[in-house]
């Protein structure tokens, strides 16, 4: 902050002899990810705005909050004269192209590839390089010095500890661990990694495709599984489709299933444990949820010819009464 307000140059077109005061400071932080930075930030005396993930892919909703909060104070009774935004996202050109009409300057520190719009649309851009050197204090570190962990890696424990999971899951299995099962685990029991970065690899596969799970074997076809070659044979029978390959009986005996477990269940039951139970009763769905796997197991409907999730969708209809 003392290096933006006293060594960074005013944006064209500043009052000679200006001097940048920062009078709002806001951080916009998923806490699934980066709670960890929160009292340096509050410390450094910033008003933090909580926009943690609202879908499984971990997409939060922070570029909506800062666009309305600059749109508040565009209104505002003070004048605020710039607006410092650290963000590479293209979809604040918009925002940037308003406030120039509105006659406010704009600062911009876009680390990485920011689009010709983007850059065009700010007054002034922040060399990345000059930020880290000068603003941050990181000098360039000489070549012999060893790195604890990959840039851009999260922490070597966490990850270490979900590898180890995984080995354990798989060992103590006496059939293919489904892959959503073993996310679901690592989320559940291994501090440091959630399904917004998963330990800085950005996604589950992402994780798994880092380091070799050697003896283990993983297979990314429809819904995936981990295997042990040594102890879990591929079984022919396992392949063959379940009641005589009729994939109308198939979903109904599934159907039923669901309906009976969150009777018995008395509550909402996760659909993470519902896939493996259904796994385990029809190991066929298991290869490739008949075709259509994925994330959230989608079936395709053989009576309404369209996709839906088997899983919520049975388990709304047992809900309902239905």
């Amino acid at each position: 902050m003392n290096w933006l307000t006293e060594s960074l140059s005013l944006p064209e077109g500043a009052p000679i002899g200006a001097k940048r005061r920062v009078l709002v400071r806001r951080c916009y932080l998923n806490p699934q990810a980066y709670q960890r930075f929160r009292p340096s930030f509050n410390l450094a005396g910033f008003e933090i705005v909580d926009c943690p993930a609202l879908t499984s892919e971990g997409k939060t909703s922070t570029d909506i909050h800062m666009v309305l909060d600059i749109v508040d104070l565009l209104q505002h009774e003070t004048h605020y004269d710039e607006f410092i935004v650290f963000s590479a996202d293209a979809d604040f050109t918009p925002v940037l192209r308003k406030l120039r009409r509105w006659d406010r300057r704009t600062t911009v520190l876009a680390i990485g590839f920011p689009s010709g719009a983007y850059r065009a649309s700010a007054d002034l851009l922040i060399d990345q390089d000059d930020f880290v050197r000068n603003a941050l204090g990181f000098d360039d570190e000489p070549e012999a010095t060893p790195r604890a962990e990959p840039a851009g890696r999260g922490p070597a424990d966490a990850v270490n500890a979900a590898f180890a999971l995984i080995q354990q899951t798989v060992g103590e299995s006496a059939v293919p661990v489904p892959l959503a099962r073993i996310a679901s685990t690592i989320l559940a029991k291994v501090p440091g990694i959630d399904a917004a970065t998963w330990g800085g690899f950005g996604s589950f596969r992402g994780l798994l495709d880092s380091r070799s799970l050697s003896p283990l074997e993983a297979c990314w076809e429809g819904g995936g599984t981990v295997r042990d070659p040594r102890r879990h044979a591929v079984s022919a029978d396992s392949a063959k489709p379940t009641n005589g390959g009729d994939p109308a009986a198939t979903v109904a005996a599934v159907a039923d299933l669901i309906r009976s477990e969150v009777a018995k269940a008395g509550k909402p039951m996760a659909c993470g444990a519902l896939a493996n139970l259904i796994i385990s009763r029809y190991p066929s769905l298991a290869a490739d949820w008949s075709g259509k796997g994925c994330t959230c197991h989608n079936y395709r409907s053989p009576v309404k010819g369209r996709n839906f999730c088997l899983v919520c969708h049975t388990q709304d209809e047992a809900r309902s009464g239905m």
